[in-house]
Parts: C-alpha cells; sequence; structure tokens
C-alpha cells in the first residue's frame, strides 16, 4: 500500500499523511499495504505523524486537542485516563464448552466444533481462529511467483478452506433431507504472466462466487421476468448522512436496510512480501484478512445448508422442525448459545409455548442468509511490491482481474447490459488486521458511508451487550461468587458467546506515543462501578469510529490516500477499504510474525465483521 500528500477534500477527514508506500509500498516499505519507501521513510512518516497528531486525531475523531502522557500504570487519553486492566476486568479462564458423548460419534465432535464456531464461548473461538492463523503462518514466506515454502502450501489451504462441505452426519438427522452435494462456493482461477522488476513471474487470483441466499435468487429471479428495460446501474451517493424524502413531507437518512445489494466483493490479497534480508510472514498482512474471509465464507455454508435442510423438510412447525432435523450436538450449541432465551429453549427441549416467536433469534439468522446477495470471495495474488511501490511494481493480481472484469459481460445482467465489474454493488478490501487497537476509518463515505455505519453500529450493539454481561458477571463475583440469577449457569460455566475482550479499550490512535506497556493491557474503566441490574454502560468503540458514521464527500478530509488492492475497483465507486489507520508497528518488519497480533482484537473484530456480512441482505427482506 501506498500513501499520497494531496489538497484537503471536503468533509470529515484526516489530515494527510506522506507517500505511505513509498519504497516498497505496503509491497515494499511504503506505507501501508502500499506504503513507506524504506524504514528510514516510514521513520519519516511516523516522526512526521507525531508531530501533527493533534490535527489527525481533531480530524479523524472530533477530539478536543489533548496530549498524551504515559507513566508507568496510567496514560492520559482523550477518553479518559487508562490504566492496567485489573482482574475483574479480564475475562476469565474457563472451561471450553463440551460435547456429551450422546450428542456425537466420537469422530463428529471435532468437525461439529469447527462447523458451529460461531456458536461457541468467545474464548473457545478465540483459540481456533488463532490455530488458523498458526497454521497459515506455519507454511512459510507466500512470495508471489516463487518458489516460496508456503505458497504452495498457502494455495492448496485456501481452495480446501473455500471449498469446504458442511459434515452432514455431525450436523442433521439421518432421515433429514440432505443439502445440495455442491459446494457452496464456486471456485474460479484467475492465472497469468506478468513482468516485474525481477523478471516474468507467474501469479495466481483465487476467487470464490455464491449465488446468493435462496429468497434473493428467487426475487432476482422475479425481478428478471418483471424488467422490460436494461437494468441501469445508478450510482448515488452511499454516505450514510445523504437524505431522502421519507414520503411524509420530511426527511430520513438512508441506511444499509434501504439498499438492494445484488453483487458483493470481499477480498483480501494472501501474497506475503518479498524481502532479501528476512523472511516476512506477513501475520497481519495478509494472512488474518484471508483467515476472516475463508471463516465468513464456513458460516454461510453451515448456515445455508442449514436453511435448505429446514426448508425441505415440509411444513411442520418451527420447533418440530428443529427437533426432527438438527443433530443433537447442533441442538446443544444452540441451547448454549440462545441460553438466555427461555422460549427458545422450550422449543429445542420439545415444548410448543409461543412455537410462533420461540425462534425468532435463530430464525432471524436464517432469514439474513437466505437473503444474502451474491457474494464473491477474491484473494489476490502479487499484491506487495517486488522492489518498491512505483509504476505497476505492486497490485498485479488486482489489476489483472479488475480488467478481466471490465471485459466479462455479468451473468447476473440477462441484458448483459453489465460487465462484471460494473455489476458490483460493495467492494470491500480486508487489510492489515489482528494488532490491538486496530481501527478503521470511513475513507470513502460517497462510496461505502452506509456499509461503514452498518460496522459501526454492529460493533456498537456488540460491545453494548458485552457490557451488560460484564457487568451482571462482576456482581456475581463481588457478591457471592455463584452465578447470577439473569446469567444462564451455562456462560457462567464456559463464557458468554457475546463476551469481548477489548471492551473498554483502547484504539491504536494512540498507540505511536506510548512507550509504555501493551495497548491490549489498558482499559478506561467504566464511568461508576455496575450496580445490581445495571444494564452495562456505553462502552466507546475501537474498530469503527461512530464519530465516522455521518461523513459525506468523496473522502474523508484530507485522509491519508492509501494505495492498495482496491484502487483498480474505485470505479465501481462502492469501494469499502477496511485497513487501519495509523498502520501497526510491525508492519513491514520481522515482527509481523503473529507476535503482535492480539487474540482478544482477532476474536471480537471478525464477530463483527461476519455480521456486518450476514446482513447485506436486508434490503431484500424488507421487499
Amino acid at each position: 500500500m501506498r500513501h499520497h500528500t494531496r489538497p484537503p477534500a471536503k468533509g470529515l477527514g484526516v489530515a494527510s499523511r506522506g507517500d505511505s508506500r513509498g519504497g516498497h509500498g505496503k509491497g515494499g516499505g511504503s506505507f501501508g499495504p502500499g506504503r513507506v519507501a524504506s524504514r528510514g521513510a516510514l521513520l519519516a512518516v511516523l516522526v512526521a505523524a507525531v508531530s501533527v497528531s493533534v490535527v489527525v486525531v481533531v480530524a479523524i475523531l472530533v477530539l478536543p486537542p489533548r496530549g498524551v502522557a504515559c507513566g508507568e500504570e496510567t496514560v492520559e487519553t482523550h477518553w479518559g485516563r487508562a490504566v492496567r486492566r485489573p482482574p475483574q476486568a479480564r475475562l476469565q479462564q474457563l472451561p471450553p464448552l463440551p460435547l456429551a458423548p450422546q450428542d456425537a460419534f466420537p469422530d463428529d465432535g471435532a468437525d461439529v466444533l469447527a462447523a458451529l464456531s460461531f456458536l461457541l464461548p468467545a474464548a473457545q473461538r478465540r483459540g481456533r481462529m488463532l490455530r488458523q492463523l498458526e497454521e497459515v503462518l506455519s507454511f512459510g514466506t507466500r512470495v508471489a511467483g516463487s518458489a516460496s515454502p508456503g505458497r504452495r502450501k498457502m494455495l492448496d489451504f485456501i481452495v480446501a478452506a473455500g471449498q469446504w462441505r458442511s459434515p452432514r452426519e455431525a450436523l442433521f438427522h439421518p432421515t433429514a433431507p440432505p443439502p445440495s452435494p455442491a459446494s457452496k462456493w464456486r471456485l474460479e482461477w484467475d492465472n497469468f504472466t506478468s513482468a516485474t522488476p525481477l523478471g516474468p513471474r507467474r501469479f495466481s487470483n483465487i476467487v470464490f462466487n455464491f449465488a446468493g441466499g435462496h429468497a434473493f435468487r428467487r426475487a432476482r429471479a422475479q425481478e428478471a421476468r418483471n424488467r422490460t428495460t436494461p437494468r441501469r446501474r445508478p450510482r448515488r451517493s452511499f454516505a450514510a448522512a445523504a437524505a431522502e424524502e421519507d414520503g411524509g413531507g420530511g426527511t430520513r437518512r438512508r441506511n444499509m436496510a434501504d439498499e438492494k445489494l445484488r453483487h458483493v466483493v470481499l477480498a483480501a490479497h494472501w501474497d506475503s512480501k518479498y524481502f532479501a534480508d528476512m523472511n516476512f510472514l506477513g501475520a497481519c498482512d495478509s494472512a488474518l484478512p484471508v483467515v476472516y474471509l475463508l471463516e465468513t465464507m464456513r458460516v454461510i455454508t453451515v448456515l445455508s445448508d442449514t436453511s435448505d435442510v429446514l426448508r425441505a423438510a415440509g411444513k411442520m412447525d418451527a420447533c418440530a422442525q428443529l427437533r426432527h432435523v438438527l443433530s443433537p450436538a447442533y441442538r446443544t450449541l444452540l441451547r448454549y448459545y440462545y441460553a438466555d432465551d427461555d422460549d427458545f429453549l422450550r422449543c429445542l427441549s420439545g415444548g410448543t409455548a409461543r412455537v410462533a416467536s420461540a425462534a425468532d433469534a435463530w430464525r432471524r439468522l436464517l432469514r439474513h442468509v437466505d437473503h444474502l446477495p451474491a457474494v464473491t470471495v477474491m484473494f489476490f495474488d502479487g499484491e506487495e511490491a517486488f522492489v518498491s511501490w512505483r509504476g505497476d511494481d505492486h497490485t498485479y493480481g488486482s489489476r489483472h482481474l479488475a480488467q478481466q472484469w471490465r471485459e466479462t459481460p455479468s451473468a447476473a445482467s440477462r441484458d448483459a447490459a453489465l460487465s462484471r465489474f460494473d455489476a458490483i454493488d460493495l467492494f470491500a478490501l480486508y487489510d492489515l488486521m489482528g494488532p490491538a487497537g486496530t481501527q478503521f476509518h470511513n475513507y470513502f463515505p460517497d462510496q461505502s458511508g452506509m456499509a461503514f455505519a452498518l460496522l459501526a453500529e454492529v460493533e456498537e450493539a456488540h460491545r453494548l451487550r458485552a457490557a451488560r454481561l460484564a457487568c451482571l458477571s462482576q456482581h456475581s463475583i463481588d457478591t457471592r461468587g455463584t452465578c447470577a440469577p439473569q446469567l444462564p449457569e451455562s456462560w457462567c460455566r464456559h463464557g458468554s458467546p457475546h463476551d469481548m475482550f477489548t471492551l473498554h479499550g483502547l484504539p491504536r490512535l494512540v498507540g505511536p506515543l506510548l512507550r509504555c506497556g501493551d495497548l491490549a493491557e489498558l482499559w478506561i474503566p467504566p464511568p461508576a462501578p455496575c450496580a445490581r441490574g445495571s444494564a452495562g454502560r456505553p462502552a466507546r468503540n475501537i474498530f469503527f469510529p461512530l464519530e465516522e458514521k455521518w461523513a459525506r464527500g468523496p473522502r474523508l478530509t484530507a485522509a491519508a490516500a492509501v494505495e492498495d488492492d482496491h484502487i483498480h475497483w474505485m470505479e465501481t465507486e462502492r469501494v469499502l477499504h477496511l485497513i487501519p489507520w495509523p498502520f501497526p508497528p510491525s508492519w513491514h518488519t520481522a515482527g509481523d510474525d503473529g507476535s503482535e497480533i492480539d487474540p482478544g482484537t482477532v476474536v471480537d473484530l471478525c464477530r463483527v465483521l461476519e455480521e456486518f456480512v450476514l446482513r447485506l441482505g436486508e434490503g431484500w427482506m424488507r421487499s
């Protein structure tokens, strides 16, 4: 990635920073995935960033200019004094949620836990994701077009994980209608050779296509039958602040639930940067983003298969469907995840009271998957520069695939009026994820502001719920050490699936100014202790700042112009660049070997990103 200095744009913004992908780019040594020309240049940019830190802070977060002082145990920040997390502010080490012998055959237990990891306790899911990341890092370097040890292993890993299929015998009753034997994700290869400063290199982009949920496909087919003129591609502002008439003479702000997205692209690069003097593993750049995308694909696969099987089971009532179609192990994990919903527990256990609403939360989740639009997941090769982030020495795979898509008619456009490129309704690029305090910004409000607003709202909801549960848990510890009556017993034993490790934490924004301690170990205590019955205290967002929800304009004013794989997709006018600013300190150093990855951030951010993707079909649910 790379950074450009440019005149400020209109609207809420960030102070301009120097060329972030300077000499090496994200691929070399430039700032960001396109990122600072050399380590010396990187140091210069960081020094410059510190020198204008007040401007940056004000511009990005609209906060008063105030310095950051660092002592041994406390840090003064713009939000208050941060201190070391006391024992009661840490999630307890609890035993993992087991599957009883009667719930699954011995060989099926691991398959069930892997397939349904999104239903597990937060700590248990964290462990699974860290093991996936460790597996990827164990492959070694992934230099594009090379014989580096990890390249072939990584290719095989992505292909196998992308074509993963739900373990039918472990998830569904033997008499249940089987899910489709075909993978939910159709694999495409984009293999090509390109000139590089080091000579011709062979590149491989890996592309997976999900046709969309059942309800979405039905609605699209009906839409196509009723359409008499070619579908135009209107590209009005996608900023959350953009208003429209509400039908009553007033106006209201639009949100993602108002949009019928037809085709979403999620992307990350899978290569690692070449350095002559070190083996660069690229844990946050970009091994973890790849893991995130593969995990999201797995969740969509499992939920789609579940919805298909339940739909094929016929017209029995909702509770009977769950009991007769899902395996005991599947129901055990649902019973844990929805342990605070008495109606749903009654439903799973054979009760019939209030059947219509008993499975509401679970059904709502399946409805979201049924209405998901078509989703393409792209894994780009050759994002990193071989020598320096100049000319065309970067983003090889993204550039090639964008050109291919411009020249290919969209299969979803029956009249062939649109290319695959022009049919994209949202292009989200994942990069530099995992270090503590990772914070993303609304870089292109007019292109993806509503998507950013949804991310901020999802994170806020997760933090509010986690804060409420933390209060209840703390009350139990403070009083009698037993489970609070408002908490399910299974959550007290194994932890809640809604726990957050980064609750009341700090964003990386203050990281460059800190010289003490690990950012993940600091927190800002809630304004007041949790009282009995407290609903918790508002928990400030770390990943997606709420202050930027209503930004407007083509760019966040004077925002860092970071070059990354997204630059070849900007003309879709729907780019959501999920890359943090500031970049993690380990960026393009030997330290990006996994040691700087914060386990709590890994799982907390994953859950926000997953829910965001699952909600991208809400516009079709309203219609």
